[in-house]
């Protein structure tokens, strides 16, 4: 990032910190999509004092008690692990309503390492247990279980949002090119491979 950041600035860039519509936008011949994705829908019953977080928006230092991270594939697995490892006082609990962990598209390296790592790391791994709600005690399980929690990570991926913006700059006679996550979602590294080969077309 402090790269990326460095390379923008050093070739002198323009940055503009605005809502970027059609209008906005208006006079480029190229106008490339780089919005990102959305969070899944998690259909979870979330009561009002409920302390709950996304996985980015997680801090260690806050943390005063017990952990659930609803959601087992990379990213779960990830905020799990990161938690256990900056926080080993902390009891983390892992919970996949799947028979295993990381049914997405991981790549191999992920499958041979990351469970070990989070199963060493001390988290609790809860398998074909679907959570239903949460609540300011921690999270309902479909069982009807409760699994203690003062911090609830709602970690069940993310998905390509809707963008009108792309079409109607193409109605307009724009050339869109559209990479990253807002193309389909994935990690930073398939955003910077979209990036390069697309805008060696541009």
């Amino acid at each position: 990032v402090d790269h990326l950041v460095h390379e923008v600035e050093r070739r002198d860039i323009p940055v503009r910190n605005e809502w970027a519509d059609v209008e906005a936008v208006a006079g480029y011949d190229t106008v490339v999509l780089a919005t990102g994705a959305v969070d899944r829908p998690h259909g979870l019953a979330i009561a009002e004092d409920a302390n709950v977080r996304r996985p980015g928006e997680i801090r260690p230092a806050d943390i005063t008690g017990p952990v659930v991270v609803i959601g087992a594939g990379f990213t779960g697995c990830e905020a799990a692990l990161r938690i256990a490892t900056d926080r080993p006082d902390t009891v983390v609990t892992l919970v996949e309503q799947e028979g295993q962990v990381l049914r997405g598209d991981e790549v191999f390296t992920d499958l041979m390492m990351l469970p070990t790592k989070v199963r060493e790391a001390g988290v609790n791994v809860r398998t074909n247990a679907r959570a239903t709600a949460v609540g300011s005690d921690g999270v309902t399980l479909a069982s009807g279980e409760i699994v203690p929690a003062t911090l609830v990570v709602v970690a069940v991926g993310r998905t390509t949002a809707e963008n009108t913006l792309a079409e109607e700059l193409r109605d307009r006679g724009q050339d869109v090119v559209i990479i990253g996550s807002a193309q389909h979602p994935g990690r930073v590294l398939d955003a910077i491979h979209t990036a390069f080969f697309e805008s060696r077309h541009i």
